[in-house]
């Protein structure tokens, strides 16, 4: 029975393993966060701002969210198939001097939403690295 469960186990790893090019994840998708610098920057609205973003990603057909700080930032994450990923990524560098991208490599986002969302201010959405690193976690790394 041990030597049958083994098989058995070893038959999925190979299988992970030997995937064809174009069916991993990673080949079909990308995913990003990304963090907006509003401050001293000649840009609309932050409502405004946060409209074009969502508008920009429906049209792409990705999902994710966005979200105003009170740090004067606009931040979120994106997920989209790997072409629209990339011109979405490209149209986000486009907006302003001071903006941030890291690509993941899993290509999964943290906040799954079925559709492209807008979160409220309060909601605490931060990550223990940049882009949009927790400010406590900025504090302690400075010093």
């Amino acid at each position: 029975m041990a030597l049958l469960v083994f098989t058995f186990l070893l038959s999925c790893f190979v299988a992970v393993l030997s995937q064809p090019n174009g069916w991993k994840m990673t080949d079909r998708f990308v995913g990003f966060r990304y963090e907006m610098d509003l401050k001293n920057q000649a840009v609309e609205d932050d409502d405004n701002m946060l409209n074009r973003i969502r508008s920009k990603a429906d049209e792409n057909f990705c999902f994710g969210w966005a979200q105003r700080t009170i740090e004067e930032q606009i931040v979120g994450e994106v997920r989209c198939n790997k072409r629209r990923g990339i011109q979405m990524m490209e149209w986000l560098l486009k907006l302003g001097d001071k903006v941030m991208l890291r690509q993941y490599e899993d290509t999964k986002i943290f906040l799954h939403f079925s559709r492209f969302e807008l979160l409220d201010i309060a909601r605490k959405t931060c990550f223990q690295d940049a882009p949009h690193q927790c400010p406590e976690l900025k504090h302690e790394n400075n010093i």
